[in-house]
């Protein structure tokens, strides 16, 4: 639909609105009548008012729509590009292309001719594009593509409060429509793999060295004041005449030679085209590098367009994608960076009795003197402002960018103040890896005294015991813990969480995750059963037989059967063999154990256990007396399943004498009547009956003497 035309006036023509970032009338590429009716419309507040909602709507979506489906708008973006291209590589090899020409009112005046000579003069009346920068329209445009994707998401408006007392307004700003996300991912697409590639060479790329004409010392952004500000340090000053910059200072630093047109072109650096530039390399390498692809080529990105690098994104990004290579290449670039030397400076200068704030600048000056600062001797303790750079610093770069000495030392103390279950990080005891990584530092048995086994010990427990209230604040992998409680013999502890294993929702119906318990119930019912010093561990067993009734049914629901009675009998069985191999194992544990399979498992399981086991004895006097508490145990469970309500309110006045009342779902003793049921003649009984209509039979239910035909 658009074969053919320039991409900027189309984009004008459908957008027609203010860029949302400057809040001005009209962009640089923007083309047309739309523009000008505009900027025509905004000379009145009430027209003004009506167009920002409008305008910044439209323009949110209609870009990312064209960036998105407009096919023919693609093509066209990316001739234009690569035209731009080839002019600058011609132009980089010496060779002349088309130009506007000069018009009379810059043609060089005699005296500027006699001062500078008519050719230089040309040059800086003309003010010629450097080649420094893309060019500016087309660099404006796919900033505010790139602009609008990154606030896609925010909310669709915001309320304004009217001090004037009248009713608030909002302003609508962002609009999230049907398939917004899926044109946002096409448009990003067509700028990282076609659009932003093409452009990176539209312009020539300054070196490292020269970094400081792009950043500003004093912001934390890209230079957009003077041009001497930002291009010179403060003992630097330019000589025309040598066409050279150098030192003031006689201490000096070899001068460098350079061409006059080169200095004057790289000094004429658009402030705002500039800020862009910046943004989009940033943004080209920050996205590339979230996709994990491409590794060598982002580190030749870093060797040609370095200086167009925000720092702290770029080393955030590698960081997050454990890209040693790419952090290494952005910290040779930060030396050409006045701040990354001034933080530098100043966390050498730290002491004991100064108190240091992280900061984002200070990001690449911490990751160059890792090695330094785990190696301190002095005062300074550098891990409460390593870990208060979470998750700027990942903790990975902390453990491989360290003194090789005594990084895990360094590392190990790092990590437990990282996820201190009090002063840690929020976010980090989230992290499901951290918190894996620290619990398995916490189970390492190496170098550990008695009181460090002690203070892991707590550590451990503040994240995988449920009843410590600070297990809330982490991200508990329960498996995982069950796994390493074990390991650590824990085993009272790897047993709760395998309760809690089955009560959970999504565990449950996990089948591997359910074998994986009844693993874990073997191994610890094996350690409960040898026990200690010769003693059955009869607590520990106990949890075992009751936790058998707790994950057969589960097991039942994933046709995974579980025989309660063979796993009964197999621990009498360890228990006999290991009486017989070890002469200091108790002779009463086979005993002991008989007794709290009986007053643990259920008690039809218990009885047959016991009858069918091949080495039970009538004369053994634990056999008798499990068999009995089963025998009780299994009467009594009956008893509160059988029976109702009713009937259990009867025994209570059976067995208190008395003959019960209902009334209103109620039951009184009947006391002012209990001489009638005493002393009363028969006579006196059967007129009762008479009168109650169908016979009262209180008396022969509490006699035990009534008889009811089933």
């Amino acid at each position: 639909f658009y074969a053919d035309e320039d991409p900027m006036e189309v984009a004008s023509r459908v957008c027609g609105t203010a860029s949302i970032r400057t809040g001005a009338s009209k962009r640089r590429w923007h083309r047309g009548d739309s523009a000008v009716a505009e900027e025509d419309e905004s000379t009145s507040p009430d027209a003004e008012d009506a167009s920002v909602e409008s305008a910044e709507e439209c323009d949110h979506r209609r870009l990312i729509d064209l960036a998105a489906n407009d096919d023919s708008w693609k093509v066209n973006v990316l001739k234009r590009l690569e035209l731009y291209a080839q002019d600058t590589e011609k132009e980089s090899n010496g060779e002349t292309t088309a130009s506007t020409p000069l018009e009379k009112k810059d043609a060089p005046t005699s005296f500027d001719a006699f001062l500078f000579g008519g050719d230089v003069t040309t040059l800086m009346r003309k003010k010629k594009q450097s080649l420094a920068l893309p060019p500016g329209e087309m660099t404006a445009m796919l900033f505010d593509l790139v602009d609008h994707l990154s606030t896609d998401f925010l909310p669709g408006q915001i309320f304004l409060d009217n001090e004037s007392g009248a009713a608030s307004k909002s302003v609508s700003f962002s609009k999230n429509l049907n398939g917004s996300g899926d044109d946002t991912n096409m448009a990003t697409e067509f700028l990282l793999n076609d659009a932003l590639r093409i452009w990176l060479n539209t312009f020539r790329p300054l070196p490292w060295t020269q970094r400081q004409a792009l950043w500003r010392k004093q912001s934390g952004g890209p230079a957009d004041d003077s041009m001497a500000a930002s291009t010179l340090d403060d003992n630097m000053s330019l000589s025309m005449a040598s066409g050279s910059i150098g030192t003031t200072k006689t201490t000096a630093i070899e001068r460098e030679k350079r061409n006059l047109r080169e200095v004057i072109e790289e000094m004429e650096l658009d402030a705002e085209t500039r800020i862009e530039t910046c943004r989009l390399v940033t943004f080209y390498f920050t996205r590339k590098c979230a996709l994990r692809k491409g590794e060598e080529h982002l580190a030749t990105l870093i060797d040609t367009h370095g200086s167009y690098l925000d720092l702290h994104q770029c080393l955030v990004a590698a960081g997050k994608v454990h890209s040693k290579l790419l952090i290494e290449k952005l910290l040779q670039v930060a030396k050409n960076d006045s701040r990354h030397r001034e933080s530098v400076k100043h966390l050498k200068n730290a002491d004991e009795n100064k108190l240091i704030f992280y900061e984002p600048q200070m990001l690449s000056a911490l990751l160059e003197m890792l090695s330094s600062l785990s190696t301190s001797s002095g005062g300074f303790n550098p891990t409460t402002l390593l870990v208060s750079a979470y998750p700027d610093l990942q903790p990975w770069c902390v453990k491989e960018m360290s003194s090789v000495e005594n990084a895990n030392s360094f590392y190990f103390k790092y990590m437990s103040s990282l996820l201190h279950h009090e002063e840690g990080n929020d976010a980090a005891r989230r992290d499901r890896e951290l918190v894996k990584e620290w619990c398995l530092m916490l189970s390492s048995q190496e170098d550990t005294e008695n009181a460090d086994e002690d203070w892991k010990r707590e550590c451990f427990l503040h994240i995988a015991s449920r009843d410590d209230e600070s297990s809330i604040l982490y991200h508990r992998d329960l498996p995982f813990l069950m796994d390493t409680s074990t390991k650590m013999s824990e085993f009272g502890l790897a047993l709760d969480i395998a309760n809690e294993i089955v009560q959970s929702i999504r565990y449950r119906h996990n089948k591997q995750v359910l074998e994986d318990v009844l693993k874990h119930l073997q191994t610890i019912s094996d350690v409960a059963v040898k026990g200690n010093a010769g003693e059955l561990n009869a607590t520990l067993l106990s949890q075992i037989i009751t936790f058998f009734n707790v994950i057969a049914p589960c097991l039942e629901k994933h046709q995974y059967e579980i025989d309660i009675i063979a796993e009964l009998t197999k621990l009498l069985e360890q228990c006999r063999t290991e009486k017989t191999k070890n002469t200091s194992y108790s002779s009463t544990n086979v005993g002991a154990c008989i007794t709290c399979i009986s007053e643990n498992a259920p008690p039809s399981k218990s009885l047959q256990v016991f009858s069918q086991w091949e080495h039970s004895s009538i004369d053994s006097a634990s056999l008798v007396s499990a068999i009995q508490t089963s025998l009780i145990r299994g009467a009594r469970e009956g008893l509160r399943s059988e029976l109702s309500g009713s009937l259990l309110r009867i025994k209570r006045a059976r067995e208190e004498g008395l003959r019960p009342m209902m009334m209103e779902n109620e039951m009184t003793n009947w006391d002012s009547v209990g001489s009638i049921v005493t002393d009363g003649s028969g006579e006196e009984e059967e007129e009762d009956e008479e009168a109650g209509g169908g016979g009262f039979i209180w008396k022969r239910v509490l006699d035990g003497t009534l008889q009811i035909a089933k």
